[in-house]
């Protein structure tokens, strides 16, 4: 199975000559009022894998239905309301042993300033999730 070896969310990202250039990493977003909508942003991952595997990650954006989110469990409910899901089909080559995923959000909404998360899945499970809470500027 694919192993994530890291995940950021960004503003964009650059492939070039087989370097990865990774612009405006962040860890929340900030707006001047609610509801917001985040134009675009990236969730950028890096896999292990098997020459010749395949897998299915989808990336979700997730709303905390609890408003405690990072400060007990650090995990939303079963019953947080999905935003926006991405997903991708990936078949590695032959001589492959990393793959990269970069999943585009357009245009996600945030009703009000709260707990987000990203939750990062293989094949329909659950393997990571990252932080985004939203908030106000100012």
């Amino acid at each position: 199975m694919a192993k994530l070896l890291w995940a950021l969310v960004c503003d964009d990202y650059k492939i070039e000559s087989g370097k990865v250039s990774i612009f405006g990493e962040f860890s929340n977003f900030a707006a001047s009022q609610f509801p917001a909508v985040q134009s675009s942003f990236i969730v950028f991952t890096r896999w292990a894998i098997q020459p010749g595997e395949q897998f299915q990650c989808d990336v979700r954006l997730v709303e905390s239905s609890s408003n405690d989110f990072g400060v007990t469990t650090g995990k939303p409910t079963r019953d947080s309301p999905v935003i926006d899901t991405i997903s991708t089909a990936s078949k590695a080559n032959a001589f492959a042993e990393t793959c990269t995923i970069a999943a585009r959000f357009r245009n996600a909404y945030f009703p009000h300033p709260g707990q987000y998360s990203v939750e990062i899945l293989v094949d329909g499970s659950l393997v990571h999730m990252i932080a985004l809470p939203a908030i106000p500027e100012g």
